[in-house]
């Protein structure tokens, strides 16, 4: 049996919207700007949810992450002025090849993107 032409529409509709329905429920809370750097806590928690980990394994690995963060941020600390130096390289070189319009966008995401290091450096 041959689907009339409303019916083929209703039936792409319904597929379309379906489509857009689950993709909302499953997508949901789970995307992120593109460019922004997860904070320690949502590193943490993406780390526990993609181990599985239950609530004691939870508490033993952030005790174990806390003890070695600092030496972490130390390290990270003494290599930072050689990453500042390459990062304004690379900032210089992306800033030749942006149109006038997009320089202040490019700028306020820099300015944005080191906000969120330093204070994941801490």
């Amino acid at each position: 049996m041959r689907a009339s032409g409303y019916e083929t529409v209703l039936l792409a509709l319904l597929a379309f919207a379906s489509g857009g329905a689950s993709g909302y429920f499953v997508g949901r809370g789970q995307a992120r700007p593109m460019g922004e750097i997860p904070s320690r806590r949502e590193t943490i928690d993406a780390f526990e949810r993609a181990v599985g980990l239950d609530v004691g394994q939870c508490a033993q690995a952030e005790k174990i992450l806390d003890e070695y963060h600092p030496r972490f941020s130390k390290i990270k600390m003494t290599i930072e002025p050689d990453l500042a130096i390459l990062r304004s390289e690379v900032r210089t070189q992306i800033a030749t090849i942006l149109r006038e319009d997009q320089k202040d966008r490019y700028h306020a995401w820099c300015v944005k993107h080191d906000a969120q290091r330093d204070a994941n450096i801490k």
